[in-house]
């Protein structure tokens, strides 16, 4: 049964969507960060609205829809249609979803004997496959913008684009760069434990997000989550909240500008509108509290990132992440253990730092964190801290 929880307080209708120099999203001039679920029935929008989700992501979007997200002060994205431009609750247009996916001799999943993915090996030239996917994306980009609302066109991509499951870079890249030109914010989704148990996957959430960002540096990215476990066996589960938190924030260290949930859950049923929210009580709870959490943190989210950093072990997979942001007012300092086991991290030896402002102004943040924010992280640890600027 769903749980009910106190929802938010309501959005204002919109006036405007913008992106910013820091890929920022802004509703009516203001930073907002979209945290939304995927093709939830409205009769769920109760519980949806008092989790913290403020966006209903739906193909069948309508003014009924809208008008059921306005009751519960949330905004939706919507399929492109004449009736719904403009609308006062449109966040965003959408693509179909994972275009990735349905693209011939495109991207498949290769599953080894014990059901673990495997790479597959590209064999088609990537201009072939652009050739395939791009016209019918051009066309969907063209008709929302026809529109003439200049809402945002979202645009989600599989889990497909990781070279680990399917490559190589010289053939993804190129394709998925020309992909991400068709969208104005870009997503992308997995499911390591409600899809498998995949502990050993979770650290994927921020590599996944990082190579997302490198396709279109220039537009705001997001990441689709876990809260529900989506299929019985092969060890899959309901996430935690420790995990569902600590892939959140992987994402937004990752430089995500907004979080969306999968709520479609494992079991079955001849209603649509029932399997999809399929999030139990306990998680319901958990997602309240850390969309909270980001939503109070909106400042950090949307800031100007200074330097990053990340550890990694032999195999390549990291370990520990780090962001330092800044904007007028404050430094932020987000650090993320990605691990069941306790790190510590030493940012001048232990972590390689991409800088993209000035050395001079990250080297300044850097000798301003504090030494216990970084030191002795337990298991899974999320550690978020600001000073004042100078």
């Amino acid at each position: 049964m769903a749980m009910s929880h106190p929802s938010p307080t309501p959005l204002p209708d919109i006036q405007d969507v913008t992106i910013d120099a820091d890929r920022c999203i802004r509703v009516n001039g203001e930073p907002f960060v979209p945290i939304f679920a995927w093709w939830v029935d409205g009769k769920h929008f109760d519980a949806l609205a008092g989790t913290g989700v403020n966006v209903a992501l739906s193909p069948r979007a309508d003014l009924d829809y809208a008008r059921a997200a306005a009751d519960r002060g949330m905004y939706i994205g919507a399929n492109p249609r004449k009736d719904m431009a403009g609308h006062p609750r449109l966040l965003f247009w959408m693509h179909e979803d994972e275009p990735d996916c349905r693209i011939p001799d495109g991207p498949r999943l290769l599953m080894g004997e014990d059901h673990v993915p495997a790479q597959a090996t590209g064999e088609v030239p990537a201009e072939a496959l652009i050739q395939q996917v791009m016209p019918a994306l051009k066309q969907r980009r063209d008709h929302c913008r026809s529109l003439g609302d200049g809402r945002p066109v979202f645009l989600n991509f599989s889990y497909l684009f990781l070279e680990r499951f399917w490559g190589p870079d010289a053939i993804s890249r190129p394709l998925y760069a020309a992909m991400a030109a068709a969208g104005d914010v870009l997503s992308w989704d997995i499911y390591p434990i409600a899809v498998s148990g995949r502990t050993d996957w979770l650290p994927l959430i921020y590599d996944g997000t990082d190579r997302l960002g490198s396709f279109a540096p220039d537009k705001p990215t997001c990441m689709f989550i876990e809260c529900v476990r989506i299929r019985e066996g092969y060890g899959a589960r309901d996430p935690s909240e420790q995990e569902m938190r600590n892939e959140v924030w992987q994402a937004i260290a990752a430089g995500a500008r907004g979080i969306g949930y999968f709520t479609f859950g494992s079991k079955q049923s001849d209603s649509f509108a029932d399997r999809s929210f399929a999030v139990s009580p306990q998680n319901q709870a958990a997602m309240a509290r850390i969309n909270a959490e980001v939503t109070a943190n909106t400042a950090l989210v949307c800031a100007e990132q200074l330097a990053c950093g990340v550890r990694r072990d032999a195999a390549g997979m990291p370990e520990v992440a780090v962001s330092l942001r800044r904007d007028a007012k404050h430094l932020y300092f987000l650090a993320v253990n990605m691990r069941y086991e306790r790190h510590s991290i030493d940012l001048g030896k232990t972590l390689s730092l991409s800088l993209s402002t000035s050395p001079e102004a990250a080297q300044k943040a850097i000798e301003r964190v504090p030494a216990d924010v970084l030191a002795d992280m337990a298991p899974l640890e999320v550690r978020i801290t600001s000073v004042a600027a100078r």
